[in-house]
């Protein structure tokens, strides 16, 4: 998404004429910053490094950007953040602005699709990791309904919405 997102609405252009292009780049060791800015798990943990884990609302990409609300929830994410910062809540619209793009089962074949999953989880990018820090935080996990404690339940709740 942070491809297509760069690719279409930014100045700045990322690598490749597609994202298979990109991708293949990354597998053989490119980096730039849509890599890095996919490196979740550092970020989480310098972020609750620094701040209290409670003040976090994480709420993933395809619940962000719905105008549902999550199984089990009243409210959007949206509507839910509102809440919690205390604001009056417009019509609990998504933050979807996302550009178009194919899925990325339909954009990668499956081989590289799992090398740059494998080269993420390398260097901190995968559900697994961001998972591990999650359930041993105080954050709220928006739509997330599991035990608390439980990583390998918050993996599975990120990797459906991631």
């Amino acid at each position: 998404s942070a491809w297509y997102m760069f690719k279409t609405k930014m100045r700045l252009k990322p690598f490749g004429k597609t994202f298979a292009e990109y991708a293949q780049h990354v597998v053989g060791g490119y980096r730039d910053f849509i890599f890095e800015g996919s490196r979740y798990q550092p970020q989480v943990q310098r972020w609750f490094n620094a701040f209290e884990s409670s003040q976090f609302f994480v709420v993933p990409y395809r619940l962000a950007h719905s105008n549902s609300p999550a199984k089990g929830s009243r409210l959007t994410a949206v509507e839910r953040l509102a809440q919690r910062l205390g604001l009056r809540s417009g019509a609990g619209r998504s933050l979807s602005d996302a550009a178009n793009h194919p899925s990325l089962e339909k954009d990668l074949p499956s081989d590289l699709r799992s090398r740059l999953n494998g080269v993420l989880s390398l260097h901190g990018g995968s559900a697994t990791g961001v998972a591990d820090i999650l359930a041993r935080s105080n954050a709220e996990l928006y739509g997330y309904t599991g035990p608390r404690n439980n990583a390998g339940a918050i993996t599975n709740w990120l990797r459906e919405y991631w």
